[in-house]
C-alpha cells in the first residue's frame, strides 16, 4: 500500500478520534503531550521476547509490515498493516486480517508513555492502556513494553518497537 493511502487512513482515524471522543476534555489533553515526542514515525521493527506461557522470540520488520505512528497534542494514532494479506477474506484468527490499529490519548510518566486505547481494531483492547518505556536515538524512537499477564492475554515478556521519525 502506498504511503499516501496509509497517511489517508491515519488522518481518517485521527479525525474520528478527535470528533467522536467524549471521554477527554481539551484542557486535560494539552497537558499530557511532550513536544519532543510529537511527530509522525514510520514502523521499522518489533521484537517480541516471551517468557510465559511458552518461551519464544520473534521479530516483525518493515519488509513484512508497514505502518505509521503519530503523536500530537497528547493523542496518538497507530496503524500497522501486513504488506501481503493472503488470508484477509478468510480469517481463522485475528492475525489473518493483517491489520492493527489503535488511537487515543497518551500521558508521559517520566521516561515512560502510557497509551490509552480509546479506539482499537480488536474490541478487547478498547480502553486498555499500554505502558512503555521510551528513548530517542537520533531520529529513532525506541518503545519497550513489559508484558504482564491478564485474563485475555497470559503472556509475560517484552515487546520492543523501533520507529523512525519522518521529516
Amino acid at each position: 500500500m502506498s504511503r499516501l493511502t496509509v497517511f489517508a487512513l491515519l488522518v481518517s482515524l485521527m479525525f474520528a478520534c478527535f470528533t467522536q471522543s467524549k471521554h477527554f476534555v481539551k484542557d486535560q489533553v494539552s497537558t499530557r503531550g511532550s513536544d519532543k515526542l510529537d511527530g509522525v514515525y514510520e514502523f521499522v521493527s518489533e521484537s517480541v521476547v516471551l517468557t510465559e506461557p511458552k518461551k519464544t522470540a520473534y521479530k516483525r520488520t518493515s519488509s513484512e509490515l508497514g505502518g505509521i505512528w503519530q503523536f500530537q497534542n497528547g493523542y496518538f494514532t497507530r496503524v500497522l498493516m501486513k504488506r501481503r494479506r493472503d488470508t484477509f477474506f478468510d480469517p481463522q484468527k485475528l492475525e489473518d486480517f493483517g491489520f492493527e490499529s489503535s488511537a487515543g490519548p497518551y500521558e508521559i510518566e517520566g521516561m515512560s508513555i502510557r497509551l490509552i486505547q480509546a479506539y482499537a481494531f480488536h474490541p478487547f483492547d478498547v480502553d486498555r492502556s499500554m505502558l512503555m518505556d521510551y528513548r530517542f536515538d537520533g531520529n529513532t524512537l525506541v518503545l519497550t513494553q513489559t508484558l504482564q499477564p491478564y485474563v485475555e492475554d497470559l503472556r509475560r515478556g517484552t515487546i520492543t518497537t523501533i520507529l523512525r521519525r519522518l521529516r
